[in-house]
């Protein structure tokens, strides 16, 4: 799928690879690595206007990202991911101070 726009403000990203070339240019991907190990539950974790959820499912893991430049939108849909699919959850876990 790659990147598939939902709404006006809010978009989703299945594509590994481009999900973890967001997360090193946000400076989150070494807490994601450390968070999200295979058979240790799904993580979710929420940093500027972005949202990564880990799969953890064995032979079916993978990232998905969803982006919205509108922060309300962002948060209920974090509480909604948190909601349906559980695992542990981290708001804002690193970032830089501006």
């Amino acid at each position: 799928m790659t990147i598939r726009r939902v709404s006006a403000t809010l978009s989703i990203n299945d594509n590994d690879k481009q999900i973890i070339a967001t997360m090193k240019k946000l400076g989150v991907w070494h807490r994601m690595k450390e968070f999200s190990i295979i058979g240790k539950g799904d993580k979710t974790m929420m940093h500027d206007n972005y949202i990564f959820h880990w799969h953890s499912t064995a032979g079916d893991s993978g990232y998905t990202a969803y982006h919205s430049t509108d922060k309300i939108e962002l948060l209920t849909l974090f509480a909604k991911i948190k909601q349906k699919l559980g695992g542990d959850i981290s708001l804002e876990p690193v970032g830089t101070v501006h």
